[in-house]
């Protein structure tokens, strides 16, 4: 065990609503009194609806009485239901001031408008027809239980405060595991909503997302795993004694997760270029099969995802050559690690 379980603070209370993803069985919601205020809102489906309004009536609090909704990105499991509390509420939600473009993805027409740049890029990547077909039906799945926000929201930026009764949150921008995700941060109880940002039960994931720029260049493409790495070192320095995190229960001992953490990356990193040592130049999907020989769908997705932000992290150190053939970008270990 690198990390031990905490009591929740006073006036704050964590709803873990079911998911049906494998291996992730649940997300977390969490209720802070006065003002009443949600963090993050799982999926607009029954099951995880009734166990929100179930919890809310055993501590005497309905879904009309919310004043604010704060999301921590536009993932459909942490703002799934967020619209419903605004209607039923009429509570003010605050969002990240880079999620503006990403909640646009759970917009039809926005959708429509990206999918060539991103079929064009999987390709380039080695994956097939069929991925990207799992992962489109996947994404108009996911998109029915988290409807758009309709209304108006409030942008936050690093460095804003939302006050609360009792203490006084601030917004630490923290891109990586999506470029625009944000933690909630309370430094006099040493508290941090730190959403899928840090886990202490799994790694998060660093999904592939190019950013504006990389859908003209791949160069400038957003590094997800590389600014994870940075933002994960900046909560590494913050004296908590309490995480409240996106998924599994509230802990201590944040600097022994991220010491994990890296160590997992280490190992991953190894792999990869001892395997590319053995094949030799290789696009992601021959190096994802050697590697997760049996993942598929969207397993093979996230297996991509991860690989790749690996491969752009090893680049940048050079340990790693990337170039590209024409049809494929492909990826080469460099001589000496």
């Amino acid at each position: 065990m690198i990390a031990h379980k905490v009591d929740l603070p006073r006036g704050i209370h964590q709803v873990r609503t079911p998911l049906d993803f494998p291996g992730v069985p649940t997300v977390n919601c969490y209720i802070i009194e006065e003002p009443l205020t949600l963090v993050d809102a799982g999926l607009n489906s029954p099951a995880a609806w009734k166990v929100f309004v179930d919890y809310l009536e055993a501590i005497g609090y309905r879904p009309d009485q919310f004043e604010r909704i704060l999301i921590t990105h536009a993932h459909p499991d942490h703002f799934g239901f967020a619209e419903r509390v605004r209607q039923l509420s009429g509570a003010q939600v605050f969002i990240g001031e880079h999620s503006v473009d990403s909640f646009a993805l759970n917009d039809t027409d926005a959708v429509a408008q990206r999918k060539p740049v991103y079929r064009e890029f999987f390709l380039r990547l080695g994956l097939d027809e069929q991925v990207f077909a799992t992962l489109a039906l996947s994404g108009e799945m996911m998109r029915a239980m988290a409807p758009c926000i309709q209304g108006d929201v409030t942008l936050v930026k690093e460095g804003d405060r939302i006050p609360f009764q009792d203490f006084v949150l601030e917004v630490l921008y923290t891109p990586g595991h999506t470029r625009e995700i944000v933690c909630y941060h309370e430094p006099d109880q040493g508290l941090i909503f730190s959403s899928d940002h840090l886990l202490q039960e799994t790694s998060p994931n660093p999904l592939i997302d190019l950013g504006p720029e990389g859908e003209r260049d791949y160069n400038l493409k957003f590094r997800s795993l590389a600014s994870y790495f940075e933002q994960i070192e900046r909560v590494r320095k913050l004296n908590l004694s309490c995480v409240l995190p996106g998924h599994g229960l509230p802990f201590a001992g944040h600097e022994a997760v991220i010491d994990s953490l890296f160590l997992f990356y280490d190992k991953r990193q190894k792999k990869i270029w001892n395997a590319l040592g053995e094949m030799g130049p290789s696009n992601l999907r021959q190096l994802a099969e050697r590697l997760f020989p049996k993942a598929f769908g969207m397993q093979l997705f996230l297996a991509t995802c991860e690989l790749l932000g690996n491969l752009e992290v090893m680049e940048e150190a050079g340990r790693v050559r990337r170039h590209d053939d024409g049809r494929h970008y492909l990826f080469e270990a460099t001589p000496s690690r």
